[in-house]
């Protein structure tokens, strides 16, 4: 990723900082009400799979087969996504890098790579843990802040792909980061 972000520096842009997501655990993140709605939502379905379906299917004498693309095709969207709160974090935590220059805010996101210009850009921190906090650039600043692990992965985008927003999440000594955004930004 280090490599990936280096390659996407402009001709004499500087790096400023480079950090990674600070682990974090997932239970403790702003979106754990929504983690466990997904959990109770996949449980319900689970449930009626083998008190509803599984009895029809076995007394109407279906096929194995048929009955596990039944329950394989009625649980699998519930599956995923009770199991997205992980595969983000684990994502963020491990393939994630993201920098200042001095003249964006760059973030890497395993071979995906969401750039803005620092010139205007409105940023905030968020979700604020000592001296870790997410921080939020662009369209993502008024977004909510269960919303920041989603937005650092896949970041804020418009119609045509164009990051309109990101999140740099749970970055360590928050405060030097932003210290750093408040320096004049260098042109071209």
């Amino acid at each position: 990723m280090e490599q990936t972000l280096k390659e996407h520096l402009e001709p004499g842009e500087q790096l400023l900082w480079m950090g990674r997501p600070v682990k974090s655990k997932l239970m403790e993140a702003p979106d754990k009400t929504m983690q466990l709605v997904m959990w109770v939502v996949l449980a319900l379905f689970a449930a009626v799979t083998a008190i509803v379906i599984l009895p029809y299917m076995i007394a109407a004498e279906r096929e194995v087969m048929v009955m596990a693309a039944c329950v394989i095709i009625v649980n699998v969207v519930p599956f995923v996504l009770a199991i997205r709160p992980m595969l983000d974090k684990s994502l963020l935590e491990k393939r994630t890098v993201c920098a200042v220059t001095d003249r964006r805010v760059i973030s890497v996101v395993k071979e995906t790579v969401h750039a803005m210009s620092r010139k205007g850009l409105d940023y905030a921190v968020a979700n604020r843990e000592g001296s870790v906090g997410s921080i939020r650039f662009g369209g993502a600043v008024h977004s909510k802040k269960k919303n920041d692990r989603v937005d650092a992965v896949l970041g804020v985008q418009e119609d045509e792909g164009q990051a309109r927003g990101m999140v740099f999440f749970r970055v360590e000594d928050v405060d030097q980061v932003v210290a750093l955004l408040g320096q004049p930004v260098a042109a071209k």
